[in-house]
């Protein structure tokens, strides 16, 4: 199985010296809690098949302590695009074209019939990759009038 490192923050009394014990037994011997600036929060490097089953198993493990529950899960600070893959079941290099946007909605090509001569002459799709901002430039601005609120 592979260690998984998060953070969750919980809500609760995580200074008495009873929930301390508590996580301890349930589980949570893989886990450090602590308080900062009133909030509670619990580190953790567990083993699992996955990230989802180690954030799940911890989540289920401090909820079944009364008067504790996990608001969320910390995110990491930097990640490299293997763990993202890995937490997300994807291999390296798809992550790596969804990050430089080749792949999904990031640099698609859309296809579509343009109005005006092109149409009429049947010269076919036009292929648009341009940005939107480019036609709004050409277009007249809004008149004082729809700009103004009631007085």
């Amino acid at each position: 199985m592979t260690e998984h490192e998060f953070t969750l923050v919980i809500d609760g009394d995580l200074a008495d010296e009873t929930s301390a014990r508590a996580l301890f037994e349930a589980g949570c011997d893989d886990a450090t809690f602590g308080v900062v600036d009133g909030v509670g929060y619990g580190e953790f490097l567990r083993e699992a098949p996955s990230f989802a089953a180690a954030v799940l198993s911890a989540v289920d493990q401090v909820e079944s302590i009364q008067g504790l529950q996990v608001m969320r899960v910390e995110p990491d600070d930097i990640v490299t695009m293997a763990e993202i893959g890995d937490r997300l079941d994807r291999t390296r290099e798809s992550v790596r074209l969804l990050v430089a946007g080749q792949r999904g909605l990031g640099g698609s090509r859309v296809r579509c019939h343009t109005r005006g001569s092109e149409a009429d002459s049947g010269a076919g799709p036009t292929s648009l990759t341009g940005s939107v901002s480019s036609t709004r430039s050409s277009a007249s601005p809004p008149t004082s009038s729809l700009l103004s609120t009631p007085h």
